[in-house]
């Protein structure tokens, strides 16, 4: 499962260390308190909560979820966060050329939803 290379980048080395080292378990709200986690529902919740969230993306641009998942899969480390944030503003500078960026503003503007015809 590539727990040894995930948890210490999630958390950090000291937790990765005992959580791997001991095998304790953990419930749900300390795996939220150390980030492996994002939210905690109850089980019959659950279906309602991950609808929500995949609504809330698919209700996002099209262009701007894939570029920001492409600079997500890069994962460029800190040494070469001068070159991430250049990439991330040439990605930015390209989509604010789009129609997306616009229809956003004018939807907040109008105060209704977005209507987005860019392709992912």
């Amino acid at each position: 499962m590539a727990s040894t290379a995930v948890i210490p980048v999630v958390t950090n080395h000291q937790v990765a260390c005992r959580l791997l080292l001991t095998g304790d378990l953990i419930t749900a709200q300390e795996a939220q308190g150390l980030g492996l986690v994002l939210d905690v529902v109850e089980p019959d919740q659950l279906m309602a909560a991950a609808t929500d969230l995949a609504a809330r993306i698919a209700a996002a641009a099209p262009a701007a979820v894939s570029a920001t998942l492409q600079m997500l899969r890069l994962q460029m480390p800190w040494s070469q966060l001068e070159a991430a944030a250049e990439l991330e503003a040439q990605e930015q500078a390209a989509y604010f050329k789009g129609p997306d960026i616009k229809e956003g503003l004018a939807a907040v503007r109008e105060k209704r939803a977005p209507r987005f015809t860019s392709q992912a």
